[in-house]
């Protein structure tokens, strides 16, 4: 908003006396509001598409200059095309100075922003009030020296250590961190304390345990980082996100960027939005026919689990009778009697 009004007024100031030959009253008018609710709001969307809402507390502030700087790239020659560029200007050159100032203004009020926040995030990490829970794979001296770096390391990282699991019968943690068990019992370990982060510190040798960890708790909705020794190991399966401090490696099996997650969760939801108003009267139709054939009600509703194990709930017609299963869950056979007229 602030870049915005500043650049509605620079136009006036700058850009149209130069072109009129006189001055330009400042006036506040529809376009200006209008302006102001919907730049910021495409503003926005463009960020969320671009990734920069993702994992706030961690941001680098050399990556987040680097992402600030393309986005307002992108976004300010959109404006320009979409709504600049029919201005009638006195020569070219006010084209040129149009953009670039509209550029420097949203990219420096924004860069400036980020970067506060993103400092004082990194504050608060320095002194403990911001941590992330920490389970650690591994008991031998691969994990140990990781375990006593980040607990005794001059620099915070953020790692609140919960425990480490074991994969061999080598322990040598059991002074410094508490044994959660192996690493089989991983997924309902996160579950449980609300695990945020996972670090496999083992041997590069073992391979087999190292591809069986990462697709235990690939689902998971956790960072996993690794030891540099471990990055041939993993590199061909998983995308390499960026390096923290001296020790850690953070690895994204998430190969899909967050855009296009972004774009197919809209197209998802419009395109389901418009086969439900255009099927509005045939599911009429059949909710008639499953409340006329059978006693009950109409819809069916059950719990399944979805992503990172959420439960959620899907709702389809009835097809056997009300409580079909109270006897317990049976597969249905051709003749079966629980099966309604409809369901046939």
């Amino acid at each position: 908003m602030l870049a915005w009004s500043t650049f509605f007024t620079y136009r006036k100031v700058i850009i149209e006396p130069a072109k009129f030959g006189y001055s330009i009253p400042i006036e506040l008018d529809i376009n200006y509001y209008v302006g102001l609710f919907l730049i910021p709001l495409a503003w926005v969307v463009l960020y969320l598409l671009a990734g920069n809402y993702a994992d706030v507390w961690k941001k680098s502030r050399i990556k987040e200059i680097s992402r600030v700087f393309t986005t307002s790239i992108i976004g300010v020659l959109i404006l320009f095309f979409s709504l600049l560029l029919d201005d009638e200007v006195k020569s070219y050159e006010s084209y040129y100075k149009t953009f670039v100032t509209l550029f420097i203004l949203h990219f420096s009020i924004t860069v400036v922003a980020r970067i506060a926040m993103a400092t004082y995030i990194k504050s608060l990490i320095n002194k403990k009030v911001i941590g992330f829970n920490t389970i650690i794979i591994g008991s031998d001296s691969v994990a140990y020296n990781i375990a006593n770096e980040l607990l005794h390391g001059q620099t915070q990282q953020g790692y609140k250590l919960q425990g480490y699991v074991t994969v061999n019968s080598a322990d040598e943690m059991q002074h410094i961190l508490p044994n959660m068990g192996v690493y089989t019992d991983l997924p309902q370990k996160i579950k449980e304390l609300k695990t945020e982060e996972i670090i496999i510190a083992l041997n590069s040798s073992k391979h087999k345990e190292i591809t069986d960890i990462t697709n235990l708790i690939e689902s998971e909705p956790v960072h996993i980082k690794i030891v540099p020794d471990l990055y041939d190991v993993v590199s061909g399966g998983v995308k390499i996100q960026n390096v923290l401090g001296t020790a850690l490696i953070e690895l994204n099996p998430q190969m899909v960027p967050t855009w296009q997650l972004f774009l197919k969760r809209l197209f998802d939801i419009i395109v389901s939005a418009m086969v439900l108003i255009a099927l509005l009267p045939l599911y009429v139709i059949l909710a008639i026919a499953v409340k006329s054939t059978s006693k009950g009600t109409v819809f069916f509703k059950q719990t399944r689990i979805g992503l990172h194990g959420k439960p959620f709930t899907i709702i389809k017609y009835r097809t056997m009778v009300e409580d079909a299963e109270k006897n317990g869950p049976a597969l249905s056979s051709k003749n079966d009697n629980r099966i309604t007229p409809l369901g046939k």
